[in-house]
């Protein structure tokens, strides 16, 4: 969706927010932790088509300690901070039957403590888009999307990924003041995996302890049609149902290495399947901004080879006595490429927000409170899970 562009020079936002949920990590884990965050925007506008700006976000948590299979305390902090640039030009005049739309944006991921700077990352992402007024009431619409996603510690987290993705869509106005929406779409991604069909075990590493020196490129498509079928129900109340459908059509041959807390995996929002979206808004209830919703989600993830770190012998012989000795060992071994399974989850959300939009001196303040919660059930015993997130907001905005 194009951002409204406002003929001012510069332009500002604060959003501040204290949220309170029993399942940080998204996993089985169920560690509870305050999220607390902060951001700050500055837009600037040299001519009213052309907006450039910048962000800064940092988002605070609590520690996280857990037990490993050998019975150490392991500590990690997630506390990370977002830095962000963003460029948007729409050139023609919005009266045109024909408009352009080309926006760059770039964000630098940085995570505090050494246990999480494996997950430290930046993300360059291109779109444009052509739009066309075909009837008074119908929209066509088609642009591509290029995303690269680059991961600084390239020595443990081999996840550098491109994606390049082409789209098409349409929107109807329909009688009875109804609204459909339609896009569909073709995804190219590179990046780094096992390829089944070519894998072959070194001599030296039988047991596929470095499984990363097995990486070659890997390319993954992804074909996605959506459709959003909206419209208001009286003056003051809109609703709105969202289905979307993606494939994978060749990730059978492609095995990526093991995921990590669904929160800091980069592969967390990389899936196929089938989504339904029902969303509710109303200012039926005087002075406040009511949001409403429930989602559902069918995910199918990529295989991956998981870590497994249990107790274990290795066996040698003595070469001058014979005798066979048996040493104890911790050290962690990988499921063979051929051996992965893919990972099916079946995600159930509910939510609800309320915001207090208050104009005051040219400043839009925007208190705001909102309760999610989400039921996660998964092939995999890791990532079957429930959480409740409450959250309370204030958002600041305007021109100077």
């Amino acid at each position: 969706m194009s951002p409204i562009l406002v003929q001012a020079d510069f332009g500002y936002s604060l959003d501040l927010s204290n949220a309170e949920t029993d399942n940080v990590l998204n996993d089985s884990s169920a560690v509870d932790s305050p999220i607390r965050s902060g951001a700050i925007g500055l837009q600037f506008y040299p001519i009213p088509q052309l907006e450039f700006s910048g962000s800064f976000k940092h988002t605070l948590y609590d520690e996280i300690t857990n037990i490993d299979e050998r019975g150490d305390t392991i500590t990690t902090d997630i506390t990370n901070s977002v830095y962000g640039l963003n460029t948007t030009w729409i050139p023609l005049n919005p009266d045109n039957k024909t408009n352009l739309y080309f926006n760059t944006s770039f964000d630098r991921v940085k995570y505090k403590d050494s246990s999480a700077t494996d997950y430290d990352n930046t993300i360059l992402k291109f779109t444009a888009s052509i739009g066309y007024h075909f009837r008074p009431n119908l929209h066509l619409r088609a642009g591509t999307e290029m995303t690269s996603n680059n991961y600084l510690n390239d020595e443990n987290i081999d996840a550098d990924n491109f994606q390049l993705e082409l789209f098409t869509g349409a929107n109807f106005a329909l009688p009875g003041s109804n609204n459909l929406d339609i896009e569909g779409g073709f995804a190219f991604t590179s990046l780094q995996a096992i390829e089944v069909d070519t894998f072959n075990i070194k001599p030296n590493n039988v047991d596929l302890v470095v499984p990363a020196e097995y990486l070659e490129d890997a390319n993954i498509q992804n074909l996605y049609i959506s459709s959003r079928l909206s419209r208001s129900i009286g003056k003051k109340t809109g609703v709105s149902l969202t289905f979307t459908y993606s494939n994978f059509t060749n990730s059978d041959k492609s095995v990526i290495l093991d995921y990590s807390t669904s929160f800091l995996s980069p592969w967390s929002s990389f899936y196929d399947g089938t989504s339904t979206v029902f969303k509710l808004k109303t200012y039926l209830v005087p002075t406040f901004v009511v949001t409403t919703g429930a989602g559902y989600w069918d995910k199918n993830f990529l295989r991956a080879i998981e870590s497994i770190r249990e107790d274990y012998e290795i066996i040698e012989i003595d070469p001058r006595s014979g005798d066979t000795i048996r040493i104890p060992t911790n050290v962690p071994w990988y499921t063979e490429p051929q051996d992965t399974k893919y990972r099916y989850e079946w995600l159930s959300s509910l939510y609800i927000d309320l915001t207090r939009p208050i104009m005051f001196r040219e400043i839009l303040i925007e208190p705001s409170f909102s309760v999610v919660y989400k039921k996660n059930s998964s092939t995999s015993d890791a990532y079957d899970y429930s959480s409740t997130t409450f959250t309370l907001g204030l958002s600041l905005s305007g021109n100077f």
